[in-house]
């Protein structure tokens, strides 16, 4: 290990370390509020006095869309509740077989033929 990478001197070299990361970060701050302030204004949002009227074919369009999105969400939460149900119901039947088999070699000493 040279001098240099030694736990001392790396521990010495610390605070000049932290000096730079924060010249730098204060560096990149200062670089971020000149882009800032160089950014055109934001368009103001228009109250919803001045927008144009919806179309009321659009609007029906949009309401049939949510509605099969909505129809679609009660079928995929039914599809989970049964997997749901499916699931635990073969959990419950895997325990019960377990259960039943006892611990792992116990059937197998007594299907072996024992010695006389």
């Amino acid at each position: 290990m040279s001098a240099a990478s030694s736990p001392a001197a790396l521990a010495a070299a610390w605070p000049q370390v932290l000096e730079e990361v924060q010249a730098a970060l204060g560096q990149a701050e200062a670089e971020a509020a000149l882009r800032e302030q160089a950014l055109p204004p934001a368009a103001p949002v228009p109250a919803l006095e001045e927008l144009p009227p919806v179309d009321p074919a659009h609007r029906r369009r949009v309401a049939e869309r949510r509605k099969a999105w909505e129809n679609r969400l009660q079928e995929a939460e039914q599809v989970a509740r049964e997997t749901d149900v499916a699931l635990r119901e073969t959990e419950e039947a895997l325990r019960r077989w377990l259960q039943e088999a006892g611990p792992p070699g116990q059937q197998v000493e007594e299907w072996t033929p024992r010695a006389a």
